[in-house]
């Protein structure tokens, strides 16, 4: 997965599930101690999922890989919880 650093934009792009779960995986070792930058890109790959066109139960399978792969610690996980309301309120994610 690692040869896929230098491709991080087609990554995001992409509307292949794989290569947002490998750029969930890249990016949850490149925030390593960082819980900030973490929060960041949690949210950004979930809304990215939203808007790739996925079915309603492929962008919940997705964002369980992705609550998995990147732990925020717990005043961040609740910040990311408010974030994920309005990301809910507005997207496909149900």
């Amino acid at each position: 997965m690692l040869d896929f650093v230098a491709h991080e934009a087609m990554l995001e792009a992409s509307t292949n599930p794989f290569a947002q779960v490998v750029l969930a995986h890249l990016k949850a070792r490149e925030t390593h101690g960082d819980p900030a930058n973490r929060h960041n890109w949690k949210v950004r790959l979930v809304r990215n999922i939203c808007d790739r066109g996925f079915s309603p139960k492929d962008v919940r399978e997705l964002f369980r890989l992705i609550d998995w792969l990147m732990i925020l610690p717990p005043a961040l996980a609740g910040v990311f919880r408010q974030e994920l309301d309005k990301i809910q309120k507005h997207d496909t994610f149900k």
